[in-house]
């Protein structure tokens, strides 16, 4: 589910699985398989902070220094 998702709200504020906030915008094959609820928040602006904490990265991107893109 996408709550307030439109044309101009285009963007994931915020990320829940099964009601429990996730700080993290990827999940694994388990949590599929599992079932359950994902929810997205959408807004009009980039979340400029979700996702980005070193423990939120997924495991494929452990030795990646997404720094290096900006260069």
């Amino acid at each position: 589910m996408a709550r307030n998702n439109s044309r101009d709200r285009k963007y994931v504020q915020s990320v829940t699985l099964n009601g429990q906030p996730q700080s993290k915008v990827w999940f694994t094959h388990a949590d599929l398989v599992q079932g359950g609820k994902l929810e997205l928040t959408m807004g009009e602006q980039p979340q400029l902070t979700l996702g980005t904490d070193a423990k939120d990265l997924p495991p494929s991107a452990l030795n990646f220094n997404p720094a290096v893109l900006l260069k």
